[in-house]
């Protein structure tokens, strides 16, 4: 099983049975607002009975709903605590900024042949498809005001996966960007394993992920994984990383036009 929050954005959105599919949304939008709901409130707000709450939460693998709230709970911590982020109190402000500088340094160096590599497919095709989980979106966005203003064809959605697939099934001359971070990305990755040929992934398909989160794209041409460590474990941190990494393939790409 995915993680509990992927399991029940799946049932909110697709389930057939409207009852179930409710009880999922009251869930989800609760979670939202970091509001975890007692079994007999969520009963009051999907307007149905304690007894199928329960039969619910059996159905996605929990003994019961006071067990489903636990691990969902857990998870939420989990997740947050890695947004937050660390606190690096023993370093004085000049250690930190050698030391992150240093490392985000390193690791640009060591995915300079990524940045190559999309760069000049980019420059080839002149055309980019974007899939980007949530958590991602603001990266996503940069890009492509970054490469808005050159001859460059872009097809995104920040706000469905699929949206960039209508009206265009044959991607066989366009260059593929995939960002891959989070909870919220398992109807992106459907899009992808469905909407696109593994052949045309294979060749066209740039993977940006973290290294828990490859094996969901398993076909790409190339790879970058980026670093769960204290100094990237955190959205800010590693948000920052993918930036440098937008304007990076900005250079690149003019570089090659000349």
């Amino acid at each position: 099983m995915g993680s509990i929050k992927e399991v029940l954005d799946i049932i909110a959105r697709d389930s057939i049975d409207k009852t179930t599919q409710h009880i999922a949304q009251e869930i989800i939008k609760e979670y939202y607002n970091g509001n975890f709901m007692s079994q007999q409130e969520l009963s009051k707000k999907a307007y149905t009975s304690m007894s199928t709450i329960t039969k619910f939460a059996q159905k996605i693998g929990f003994t019961g709903y006071r067990e489903l709230l636990f691990s969902l709970k857990y998870e939420n911590e989990q997740y947050a605590g890695q947004i937050i982020g660390y606190k690096d109190s023993d370093e004085d402000l000049e250690t930190h900024i050698l030391n992150q500088t240093k490392f985000y340094r390193n690791i640009l160096l060591q995915n300079a042949p990524f940045i190559d590599a999309f760069a000049k497919h980019l420059a080839k095709t002149k055309k980019l498809v974007i899939f980007s989980s949530y958590q991602t979106h603001r990266n996503a966005d940069l890009l492509v005001q970054l490469l808005s203003p050159l001859d460059i064809e872009i097809r995104y959605s920040n706000i469905r996966a699929n949206d960039v697939l209508i009206g265009k099934k044959d991607f066989e001359n366009w260059t593929i960007l995939t960002l891959i971070s989070g909870q919220d990305n398992a109807f992106m990755v459907e899009i992808l394993k469905l909407g696109i040929p593994n052949a045309i992934k294979k060749n066209n398909l740039f993977l940006v992920s973290s290294k828990s989160q490859m094996e969901k794209v398993p076909l790409f041409k190339e790879y970058m994984i980026t670093p769960s460590t204290k100094m990237t474990g955190t959205y800010y941190s590693r948000s920052i990383l993918l930036d440098m990494i937008a304007t990076l393939i900005l250079r690149e790409y003019k570089a090659l036009s000349k």
